[in-house]
């Protein structure tokens, strides 16, 4: 159960981040990184809360937690092409958590993104900003493990227990303070490599804006895609 004073914490500790990505695998830290785009030079061992943000940041982190991984990305705004890539290792639940963009939440599995969607906005005003669609992203919250009470209450909880039920733990104090593998800010560009979407459906892409969002988010899955990844949400909700 996501508490009030568990929230606080994980709001002071990761609000300097902009993305933040849990994924179902068993590959390696070192793996769902370099699927991320970053380069095996780049990638050393690293500690969340080791370095000062701002003299000398870590840019990106991934470390195991339960039966998957978790992303932070601290300077990428909804890198979708990055989340594709990363989500041929594994289902991954995908959030902006800063509080100096848009809230947006991913969904993606096999190289698609299934549903994106804005947690504050999801009705038909704003259909065009839902993808694929209001009642598909109604369908996948239905699905989830929080229920569709929870995200109507307060979606950060809901994405949290959500992506808890994904790989099955919770992010704890200890865990940010643990080693992991990621690429300090500092390191040569050269070490996080562009990714090419490749024959994946369009979508917002790494280098876009906040106020693109509206126009980018589009290309529809086959739509038996969409609806054969609520199952593995629905399996959550019936061992619970």
């Amino acid at each position: 159960m996501i508490t009030s004073e568990y929230l606080d914490w994980f709001n002071q500790e990761f609000e300097d981040t902009q993305t933040l990505i849990w994924c179902a695998t068993e590959a390696s830290p070192k793996d769902a990184l370099i699927a991320y785009g970053a380069t095996p030079k780049g990638i050393i061992s690293v500690r969340l809360s080791a370095h000062d943000p701002i003299d000398y940041p870590v840019s990106l982190l991934a470390g195991r937690i339960g039966s998957g991984i978790l992303l932070v990305d601290r300077y990428r705004f909804d890198p979708a092409d990055r989340l594709r890539s990363l989500s041929r290792l594994g289902q991954c639940l995908s959030v902006n958590w800063s509080d100096f963009s848009p809230d947006v939440i991913s969904y993606a599995d096999q190289g698609e993104i299934l549903v994106r969607f804005d947690p504050k906005m999801r009705d038909e005003s704003v259909a065009d900003l839902v993808y694929p669609s209001v009642a598909e992203v109604d369908q996948w919250i239905l699905s989830t493990a929080a229920g569709r009470s929870a995200w109507d209450k307060h979606w950060p909880t809901a994405l949290l227990e959500t992506a808890e039920a994904l790989v099955g733990a919770s992010i704890d104090p200890a865990w940010t303070e643990l080693s992991h593998l990621g690429v300090l800010a500092s390191s040569s560009e050269s070490d996080v490599m562009p990714v090419e979407s490749g024959n994946v459906h369009p979508s917002v892409t790494d280098s876009a804006t906040s106020a693109e969002i509206s126009s980018a988010i589009a290309g529809p899955p086959p739509p038996s895609t969409a609806n054969e990844a609520l199952g593995f949400w629905r399996t959550i909700q019936e061992g619970d």
